[in-house]
């Protein structure tokens, strides 16, 4: 696995807000929260919904389209949903520049 540059620097995230990129032909949703970066797949394993445009609730992203929630540090898909299935989560952190370097 390399570190890639994602095009976004830490700077530019805003707390508890998701940003969406789409880097090596995978679209993923940035977030920083409590000081941290997170990323993780931005495609809802339910029905494709944009996670990216969904609510951040504590550490859990809910999907705009049927509320399926993801932890953005784990992955896991939240059990209060049928269709809880995990999610990939990538590796950032920021780079020497201050850009958010992503493992893939």
């Amino acid at each position: 696995m390399t570190m890639v540059k994602s095009g976004v620097r830490i700077a530019e995230l805003e707390e508890g807000k998701p940003r969406g990129i789409e880097l090596n032909g995978v679209r993923m949703a940035l977030f920083i929260k409590d000081g941290k970066v997170y990323v993780i797949n931005s495609v809802c394993k339910h029905k494709g919904g944009p996670l990216e445009e969904g609510k951040l609730e504590g550490y859990e992203i809910v999907c705009p389209w049927h509320a399926a929630r993801y932890d953005i540090r784990s992955g896991k898909g939240s059990k209060d949903t049928p269709w809880g299935a995990d999610t990939e989560t990538y590796k950032a952190e920021a780079g020497s520049d201050g850009e958010v370097l992503i493992e893939v």
